[in-house]
């Protein structure tokens, strides 16, 4: 993107993104089981947040969501260890800790939202549009890079965000079908992410690099 090549001061012809890709399969056979273990039913909407517990991640708007959010059915889980997450300690937000299997994690959510300050490609957001699951994002390059295409109702301004992103959520748990909607149009987008594309890019660009030597 335009933002990540600003830093480097390198010109449009010379440089290339080439998104994350990932291809692991949904894993909805524990759906039930991990959801039993968080002490959620099976009539609530959860709501998940994957990755570190590190200050760029931004868990204390996700926290503030939790807090602002009225209706009771939504639970609120974050997956993922690490110090910024101290201050959710006996909270509304479960501390799910480590996942050795993030697909299966994610199936087990309704919805993923990513609160970060500062954003790469996030893997935690295209694992959870191909499992099939809405996302809500801070509006960030990155972000916005991975979701350009599936609408700006996924994308939240810094101001205003813990309102704006408890509405949503409010409104996608009362609305099941439109959850399941923005779901299924989620995981045809991810389709365009996959790994064996990322790898294909890559090589193609290394093989273009050594050509270039050998004429040099």
């Amino acid at each position: 993107s335009l933002e990540l090549r600003k830093p480097w001061g390198l010109p449009e012809k010379r440089a290339e993104v080439i998104p994350n890709g990932s291809s692991r399969a949904p894993n909805p056979r524990s759906r039930s089981t991990i959801r039993q273990a968080w002490g959620c039913g099976s009539g609530d909407f959860v709501v998940g947040a994957l990755g570190r517990g590190v200050p760029q991640k931004n868990p204390s708007l996700f926290l503030q969501v939790a807090q602002s959010v009225k209706n009771g059915s939504l639970k609120f889980v974050w997956m993922g260890e690490g110090l910024a997450l101290e201050p959710l300690k006996g909270t509304k937000v479960l501390l799910a800790g480590h996942q050795k299997d993030p697909m299966a994690a994610l199936s087990a959510c309704d919805a993923l939202v990513s609160t970060s300050t500062r954003e790469g490609f996030s893997l935690a957001l295209l694992e959870a549009l191909r499992s099939g699951i809405p996302v809500l994002a801070t509006d960030i390059p990155g972000n916005r890079d991975l979701l350009e295409g599936l609408g700006e109702a996924h994308l939240v301004k810094a101001a205003g965000a813990v309102e704006a992103m408890a509405a949503t959520l409010t409104t996608w748990a009362r609305d099941p079908a439109l959850a399941r909607t923005l779901g299924e149009k989620g995981r045809g987008h991810a389709m365009r992410f996959l790994a064996e594309d990322m790898a294909v890019s890559y090589e193609r660009i290394y093989r273009e690099v050594l050509e270039a030597r050998r004429v040099a």
